[in-house]
């Protein structure tokens, strides 16, 4: 094997290489980029990423403020909807006959959205529900089931009429009603109109008692009242 040269280690030998030019490289010189300087005499410019982010967000807000106006649409158009509305709706798919809509006109003005049930409903509410089950209870759980109207359930409506005095004979009840409707608005409840109407009576056992009433009572099957502004029936 051979053995390499020896560097040379005197002065003079360092001494002659320090002075000695490096050697150049025959490769050209690569010239600076214009791209690549950055940009001092334009610094407005904007940065793309920045840019985005921006432009996602102004989106994103966009997106927010069209949504609460939308909802706030649909609250307005929620609270002027009336009773007046689903009476025509039901009209309109033949569900309503002209006696039911002359029964329920009176409550035409009735917000729908106070037939929420996180609240105790109001005594025209109650009438208005009542009215519309016994004489329409297609209607009733046509709104109640398919228009999702909070209209009270049948079984609340049981108990509301378990409160009812309905023993044979005149309903004292609805003589107070009367009273206190012309308390309120004497000139339209000022007069009113009292008709009784017969039916066919049938045998029935009671199984429950009312106070100074025996238990076994021949009731009538069917029971009918119905309260207008300007007439009020009462089959007997």
């Amino acid at each position: 094997m051979s053995k390499l040269p020896r560097s040379r280690k005197s002065r003079t030998a360092t001494k002659a290489g320090e002075l000695c030019p490096p050697p150049q490289s025959h490769t050209p010189a690569k010239e600076p980029d214009f791209f690549d300087q950055p940009a001092t005499d334009h610094l407005y410019f904007l940065d793309p990423v920045k840019t985005k982010q921006k432009l996602t967000e102004c989106q994103d807000q966009v997106e927010k403020l069209r949504r609460e106006l939308r909802n706030a649409r649909d609250r307005e158009r929620r609270q002027k909807k009336t009773v007046q509305c689903l009476l025509d709706d039901l009209r309109d798919k033949n569900m309503l006959s002209e006696e039911l809509q002359q029964k329920l006109d009176f409550y035409s003005d009735l917000p729908v959205k106070l037939l929420k049930t996180d609240h105790a409903f109001t005594s025209k509410q109650r009438e208005f529900a009542l009215t519309l089950h016994l004489h329409g209870p297609k209607a009733y759980k046509y709104l109640r089931e398919q228009m999702k109207i909070p209209l009270p359930h049948p079984h609340t409506l049981l108990k509301w009429l378990q409160t009812v005095d309905a023993k044979p004979g005149l309903n004292t009840s609805l003589l107070d009603l009367l009273q206190r409707k012309s308390l309120e608005d004497h000139h339209r409840f000022g007069q009113v109109c009292l008709m009784l109407d017969g039916m066919s009576i049938r045998k029935q056992i009671l199984r429950r008692s009312w106070s100074c009433m025996p238990w076994r009572l021949y009731m009538s099957a069917v029971l009918r009242l119905c309260v207008s502004p300007w007439m009020v029936t009462y089959p007997t």
